[in-house]
């Protein structure tokens, strides 16, 4: 598997764990030790999608899928690493909280937004995170988010 940024939609689909047609996130940019910055090309047609835009719950889960994605490459890396066995299923994570949410825009289907996921926290299980989405360069959401994973 070639885990080189920025990731493919097809390598992106194997380390989350949300399958077609809940998929939102289309690849992974470039990872830091606190963050993260993927994209996402809104196909048409999308569940989270009225005839013509990403709605606010399909920014809401573009940003928690951003966090899976990036915890996914993570455990890909340790993996590819160490002994390059098969990858272990993607862990399942739920959102917990939300809050500050702000919305200016929603995207137009067929457009790609970038996002970038700052993790504040990690305790445990649960990461604590803010996550800006621009369109073009111009921030349209952001949000602070907990993620609880499922071990």
């Amino acid at each position: 598997m070639d885990l080189s940024l920025p990731l493919s939609s097809e390598v992106t689909e194997t380390i989350i764990p949300q399958k077609q047609p809940f998929v939102l996130v289309s690849s992974l940019l470039d990872i830091t030790e606190t963050g993260c910055q993927t994209a996402f090309t809104i196909p048409e047609g999308h569940i989270l999608t009225d005839a013509h835009r990403l709605q606010p719950s399909g920014l809401l889960e573009h940003m928690a899928q951003s966090c899976a994605l990036m915890m996914g490459y993570r455990g890909a890396l340790q993996v590819a690493n160490s002994n390059g066995a098969d990858l272990p299923e993607p862990k399942v994570g739920f959102i917990g909280d939300i809050r500050a949410f702000q919305c200016s825009a929603l995207p137009e289907v067929g457009t790609t937004i970038q996002t970038q996921i700052t993790i504040e926290n990690q305790i445990f299980d649960v990461t604590m995170i803010e996550g800006q989405v621009s369109q073009n360069g111009t921030p349209i959401a952001s949000c602070k988010m907990k993620i609880f994973v499922k071990n």
